[in-house]
Order: structure tokens, then C-alpha cells, then sequence
């Protein structure tokens, strides 16, 4: 709808399940949105018990669905299925960002999520964000975005060989606070007297520490170069 209000209401919008491969895709979506063709693909796939996706002829479409695993899994997250989806769309050489639970990244049972994409891609940066973060529309309580960079060709065929460059640095931040409280209330920024501290404006400042993320991912590029 922003799309319509602003007069591009057709250009390159489509819909499709992105848990298919785009040969089952509507046509005009299978021709402009093919697997290889994204310098950048960003995402906040559904995840929960809700949405696990226990389909054969969808899982048989997935590497992950047997890797690190003698069996086919019957049964997997969809937030899991959505990285490949995203590794597929991208170029090689192209960033993925995508929020994720944080059991993606330290649950031992996942361990072969990790490995397959370690095998695929580096990792540019990983941000654990607050509790509270989607606590207003009731999402996942530990979230973390992580955005990592698909191998070139070459990178692919030598970490088939677990030929890996594992000497980059990763940006790495923890904010404590996403402006809300955990029933979703906002939450401003206060004096130690209980005062609102204001800006320039005269007005209040929302208790945000996600919004200077993007900053200290700046100065950190800047420091590391």
C-alpha cells in the first residue's frame, strides 16, 4: 500500500511462498525474483512452534533438511528453511540479514544450521537484541539479527574442501534497550531525579539503544579499515 500511495504499486512487488523453489512460484515472480540474482536480501521470517513446517515435498527441497543428519528431518522451523531460501536468492559475494532466534546461534542441537552455513557464508555481524524488542506484537523473546556474506565461488569450493578464512573480524553488539517495556509500553530516557530527558526539540528521547547500532557498525568499519 506505501508502495501504491507513493505511484509504484507494480514494480518488482510480488507474492509467492518463499518456502517453495521458484518453479512453483507464479510466473511473473519466478522470472524476476530467481535464485543467484540479490546483491542483498533482508528478512523477519515467522519463527515459533506455530509456524514448523512438517510438508515432505516442501522439506525434500532443502539441503538442510539432511544435513548433519543420517535421516531426513521430518520436522523443522520455518525461520531455519528461510536461511537457505535467502542464501539461495543471493549472488555470490551478497549479505543477508536476517532476525533469527537465539538458539540459532548457540543451541547445541543446531550445530549442523551452523556448520551449513559456515560452509556458505562469513560472518559480517551478529546484534543479540533486548528481550522486549517484538514484546508488543507478542514475537520471539530472544531475538538476534545476523547478516553474513554468501562465499564466492571460489570461497564455496575451497570450504568444501574446509579450506576457510576464518581470520575476519565480526561486529558484534548487545543493546540492553529497544524502548519498550516488556508488557509494550514505550520507555523513555530519564534523569536520575525521575525527570524526561529531552533533546534539542524540547522533546522526550525514547530509551532505544537498537537505533545506534547502525552508528557503532560505522565507526567500527571506519576503526577496522
Amino acid at each position: 500500500m506505501n508502495l501504491v500511495m507513493h505511484g509504484d504499486g507494480s514494480t518488482n512487488v510480488h507474492r509467492a511462498s518463499s518456502l517453495l523453489r521458484p518453479g512453483e512460484w507464479p510466473e511473473m515472480a519466478r522470472q524476476n525474483v530467481p535464485f543467484g540474482s540479490m546483491d542483498v536480501v533482508i528478512t523477519n521470517p515467522p519463527f515459533g512452534d506455530e509456524v514448523r513446517v512438517d510438508d515432505a515435498h516442501v522439506l525434500s527441497q532443502y539441503q538442510l533438511a539432511e544435513w548433519g543428519t543420517e535421516n531426513r528431518r521430518a520436522m523443522m522451523p520455518a525461520e531455519q528453511l528461510f536461511m537457505e531460501t535467502g542464501m539461495n536468492l543471493l549472488k555470490p559475494g551478497g549479505f543477508l540479514g536476517v532476525v533469527i532466534p537465539d538458539g540459532v546461534l548457540n543451541n547445541p542441537g543446531l550445530a549442523f544450521l551452523r556448520d551449513w552455513l559456515l560452509r556458505r557464508s562469513k560472518i559480517v555481524a551478529s546484534i543479540d537484541l533486548p528481550t522486549k524488542t517484538f514484546g508488543r506484537n507478542k514475537g520471539v523473546n530472544n531475538p538476534s539479527v545476523l547478516i553474513v556474506q554468501k562465499f564466492t565461488h571460489q570461497e564455496y569450493l575451497d570450504a568444501k574442501k574446509s579450506i576457510i578464512d576464518t581470520s575476519g573480524e565480526v561486529f558484534m553488539r548487545a543493546p540492553i534497550a529497544s524502548g519498550i517495556d516488556k508488557r509494550g509500553n514505550t520507555v523513555l530516557l530519564r534523569h536520575p531525579n525521575g525527570e524526561y530527558i529531552l533533546n534539542q526539540d524540547g522533546a522526550r528521547v525514547l530509551d532505544d539503544q537498537i537505533s545506534m547500532v547502525s552508528q557503532a557498525y560505522e565507526d567500527w568499519l571506519v576503526a577496522a579499515s
